[in-house]
């Protein structure tokens, strides 16, 4: 993560104060969600 933010050059991508405070947030639990609804769909269609 850290690295990410260095390698920004736009200056969008900070890191706030907390540990649920930064920019990479809301894509990595939209992320997670979606991996987690694809599991479950194809385990159910190849079981």
């Amino acid at each position: 993560m850290l690295a990410a933010v260095e390698m920004n050059d736009t200056g969008t991508t900070k890191i706030g104060k907390y540990v649920f405070d930064h920019s990479f947030i809301i894509p990595g639990i939209a992320t997670i969600i979606a991996a987690v609804i694809i599991g479950f769909a194809l385990g159910s269609i190849t079981l």
